[in-house]
């Protein structure tokens, strides 16, 4: 009968592999589109923290998303896992410097990465539809 460490290890291995895979994958990404990604990400969340600075920090369009989404949209599958890192640390970066704190801007860029890669797959998956 396997003990507890054990049973955790049989949960654990399977994700790291699949870990270890992605971030194989990682190595075959061009690093121009990562590095074009990561600026126009950082410069519209920038943009956008200093435009509603006046109205509370509540933004109504993030072009910031919109951009990611995009980016994420024409590129293959393999490369969202560089382009999405990428997306949040330009965020991260842009709402550290436009006055939020560490953690908060962590926070505020993580909601954004669930949210573009939430959209992302939804756009990018089969509409699966019954005919009436």
């Amino acid at each position: 009968m396997p003990n507890a460490y054990e049973e955790r290890q049989a949960m654990i291995n399977p994700l790291v592999q699949r870990m270890s895979q992605a971030f194989k994958s990682w190595a075959s990404v061009p690093k121009t589109p990562v590095l074009f990604c990561a600026a126009v990400v950082f410069i519209t969340a920038y943009a956008g923290a200093e435009f509603t600075r006046q109205a509370g920090r509540v933004a109504i369009i993030w072009p910031a998303d919109a951009f990611m989404l995009a980016i994420l949209l024409r590129s293959p599958r393999q490369a969202w896992m560089p382009l999405l890192f990428a997306g949040y640390c330009g965020n991260m970066i842009a709402d550290w410097l436009a006055a939020d704190t560490f953690g908060v801007a962590l926070l505020l860029s993580a909601c954004n990465t669930v949210e573009i890669s939430c959209r992302s797959y939804y756009f990018r998956a089969p509409l699966k539809c019954r005919r009436i």
